[in-house]
């Protein structure tokens, strides 16, 4: 085929034929866009629905909880769940006594010498503590000092003098330090 058209013309008319390709893009670009904007506001309107449903929902939950009974029971809770981390932290500060306690227990005792109290209170890196008891003779409460001496986990053991005026039925006091 013989191309019979001036080349203005055939200018003019590849002009229109991108004008008209540009205006059909455009148009769907809009349209798209126009498209892509209804669909964004629809789930913007559910979006807004379902938070309106679940503000009343919580307001009515609100006000349900909002009794004195509940709010005692609240208080209550918090008061509990207060104390409880106080003694948590108390007990996180402390250290173990029961492998010092275990050592110390395991001191040969005489028969006869029985325990009644004891105190254990942590102080710097040692165990300060505390024994009272009773013996049925100072004979025993004797052996049971050498005993207690010989330990080499019970440092500074120290009876008191009252410990040592009876001679039968001796109620004594020992403190000492444990490593």
């Amino acid at each position: 085929m013989i191309n019979l058209i001036p080349q203005t013309e055939k200018e003019n008319l590849s002009w229109q034929k991108d004008k008209k390709l540009s205006l059909l893009f455009g148009i769907a670009i809009f349209i798209s866009l126009s498209c892509l904007g209804l669909v964004l506001l629809s789930v913007k309107y559910y979006i807004l629905g379902i938070s309106v449903a679940q503000k009343y929902t919580f307001e009515q939950a609100e006000i349900k909880y909002k009794t004195a009974d509940f709010l005692a029971y609240k208080t209550l809770l918090e008061n509990y769940n207060k104390n409880l981390s106080q003694i948590g932290l108390f007990f996180a500060d402390q250290g173990r006594f029961s492998p010092a306690l275990e050592n110390f227990l395991k001191t040969e005792k005489p028969q006869g010498v029985y325990f009644t109290e004891l105190y254990l209170r942590r102080k710097g890196g040692k165990i300060e503590g505390r024994l009272l008891g009773t013996a049925e003779s100072r004979e025993k409460l004797v052996l049971f000092k050498k005993s207690i001496e010989s330990n080499n986990i019970i440092k500074n053991p120290n009876f008191s003098p009252e410990s040592w005026i009876n001679s039968k039925d001796v109620d004594f006091n020992l403190t000492f330090e444990l490593q």
